[in-house]
């Protein structure tokens, strides 16, 4: 039976009858963050404050407050906000490079529209029981969103070509094209040597099979900021391959696999280079100093039945 919606006030005093502390005249206040941020999204933050909630256990921990969750709340919209900031500097030249080197070497400006210019890889079927399921190739399911992206796109440059019947050329395509998208051509392209100059065109690797990774990963933890998803604790599908240079060795090793973190020190290093100062990273180390908990959960994200430890917030 679908679950009934709750007034804020009673979302609230669930919470109370499950052990979460409220301090004087705090009841208002935890009223309004439930009716802005919504129950189902704070829930994300708060099962790590319960004892099993994976087993329907959803009492608090002794001693959690209001103002716990809400540290770990608001530092995730203000590492969001820095994040964004550099992404779009790491997206935005990553696409002109991309469609520069691609359109320069083949000297065709609708080199991407063109099935051959990518790989044309087959996937293993999936077996359901008996059944054999034959899975859509990855270049059939690319083109189809290129087409869509732009299809959808109501740019004035995009209109300018629908209006006069041209094509589309790359360079105005890929600012239209969703950066997961982009990557996505990126890792299909056919021309190993446009990769090698695109990767080359930004400092760290010299090996477009390594770089590849990077836009990627920068694309998902982009959707996931753009979004406004949870980066606290959150285990990512995907991780770019670590520039030695980048890694701190007194670091677990285990904080640059599958982490907001190893995203985050990725996208510093260039960032970093295309700006020519640190003036982003400084803004993240300035923003994480002295919040011990919260790094913890960027670098070792757990799962939520697993009891948080080191809650301590300096």
């Amino acid at each position: 039976m679908t679950k009934q919606p709750l007034s804020v006030e009673k979302q609230l005093n669930r919470l109370l009858e499950r052990g979460l502390s409220l301090g004087d005249g705090q009841r208002a206040d935890a009223e309004r963050l439930l009716l802005d941020t919504n129950y189902y999204r704070l829930s994300g933050y708060w099962r790590y404050f319960q004892i099993d909630p994976e087993h329907n256990n959803d009492a608090f921990q002794p001693n959690v407050t209001f103002n716990d969750i809400v540290e770990f709340v608001e530092m995730d919209a203000l590492m969001r906000n820095i994040l964004l900031k550099g992404l779009a500097v790491f997206e935005i030249a990553f696409r002109s490079h991309f469609a520069y080197y691609a359109t320069v070497l083949a000297k065709d400006p609708c080199i991407y529209d063109s099935a051959g210019s990518y790989k044309d890889i087959e996937l293993p079927p999936l077996t359901d029981g008996s059944r054999t399921i034959r899975q859509a190739k990855p270049l059939d399911k690319l083109l189809d969103k290129i087409h869509e992206d732009i299809g959808k796109s109501k740019d004035d440059c995009i209109e300018h070509f629908r209006m006069h019947d041209k094509p589309i050329p790359m360079w105005a395509a890929i600012e239209v094209l969703s950066f997961g998208t982009v990557s996505q051509m990126f890792e299909l392209w056919a021309d190993s040597k446009c990769k090698s100059k695109v990767a080359n065109s930004f400092e760290g690797f010299g090996s477009w099979s390594k770089f590849e990774s990077v836009p990627h990963a920068l694309s998902v933890l982009r959707n996931i900021c753009a979004h406004h998803g949870r980066l606290w604790n959150r285990i990512m599908p995907v991780t770019p391959v670590m520039l030695e240079q980048v890694k701190d060795r007194h670091e677990k090793q285990s904080a640059y696999r599958n982490t907001v973190w190893s995203d985050v020190v990725m996208l510093q290093f260039y960032v970093d280079s295309l700006a020519g100062n640190t003036a982003f990273s400084e803004s993240i180390k300035s923003l994480l100093a002295d919040k011990y908990a919260y790094v913890k959960g960027l670098k070792h994200p757990f799962r939520r039945d697993q009891e948080l430890s080191g809650r301590s917030k300096h």
